[in-house]
């Protein structure tokens, strides 16, 4: 569970991958985004946990060795390349921030990142309410700084409702993950600089994608376009991370490998390879966009 990761945001300063550490496993939905959760068709796949409300959670091991891991051979190379740091992705089957977890787990989790100075560790939640709480009770109003605290935010009403509660949770990062990206979004002061002694920081990182697998709903690729014109507008780095599986692109007449059209639509499209639409290869030039925020 601290094998390199696959997900293409989680990079190590130097532009190699970053890491994935899961505590443990199983979740419970709480928003349309959740729907077709890869984690939870990876656990009933493998038999790692139920999921659901009042399932228990798989406290899984080895977690905390492997934190440890990579703390030592960061600090080392720290060491010998001042403002290197390492970047983890925690709790990729799970979150971080579930309320139907043991406590204790998630404090012994905190611990093991406290002593990381050089390990940044990405945590992405559904659940902003409950890590403003948390961080805020451990933290007080400045969090480590190795400690990103993203929410994802696939709706209007998602955005409107988490990143409002993003903004005041302590985090070095404050990040959102538009995946899947399922409508138009209006980030609306998201990215302001604050006018208000109210405690909110604005969104320093936007994650954006559409959906993969076989029940991948439809991505329209000019929403991204819009909100990646946002983030430019306002300075905010951008991350595309993949097209989906049915990814429509008007503009250049392409459209994701599992997206059913009409057969004489279908002659004049270019479908995408990847399964996923996540090579940027096959992309247009002008979606090639995964940038990344300073390290801290």
């Amino acid at each position: 569970m601290g094998e390199t990761t696959k997900i293409g945001w989680v990079r190590n300063t130097d532009g190699s991958k970053g890491a994935t550490i899961n505590f443990w496993i199983g979740c419970t939905e709480v928003s349309d985004e959740c729907d077709n959760c890869y984690a939870r068709e990876l656990s009933e796949r493998y038999g790692w946990a139920e999921w659901g409300a009042g399932q228990p959670r798989y406290k899984t091991k080895g977690a905390v060795k492997n934190v440890r891991a990579l703390a030592r051979k960061a600090a080392a190379r720290a060491a010998k390349e001042p403002g290197y740091r390492t970047r983890a992705f925690t709790n990729s089957l799970s979150d971080f921030f579930d309320t139907e977890i043991d406590r204790a787990w998630r404090e012994e989790a905190l611990d093991e990142i406290d002593a990381a100075p050089f390990v940044d560790l990405l945590i992405l939640t559904k659940r902003p309410k409950v890590a403003q709480q948390v961080m805020q009770e451990r933290y007080g109003n400045q969090a480590p700084k190795n400690i990103w605290i993203g929410t994802t935010a696939g709706t209007q009403k998602m955005w409107d409702l988490r990143i409002p509660i993003l903004g005041k949770t302590p985090a070095a990062v404050r990040f959102v993950s538009v995946e899947p990206m399922l409508e138009g979004i209006d980030p609306g002061n998201a990215f302001d600089p604050p006018i208000s002694d109210d405690g909110f920081q604005p969104v320093g990182w936007v994650i954006c994608g559409g959906e993969s697998g076989t029940m991948a709903r439809t991505f329209d690729v000019a929403n991204a376009r819009a909100l990646r014109d946002q983030c430019r507008w306002s300075g905010v780095p951008f991350f595309m991370k993949q097209l989906g599986a049915r990814a429509v692109d008007e503009i250049n007449g392409i459209a994701g490998r599992s997206l059913k059209v009409d057969p004489d639509v279908e002659a004049i499209i270019r479908r995408l390879k990847n399964p996923a639409g996540a090579d940027p290869t096959e992309w247009p030039a002008d979606l090639r966009v995964q940038q990344f925020p300073e390290a801290a």
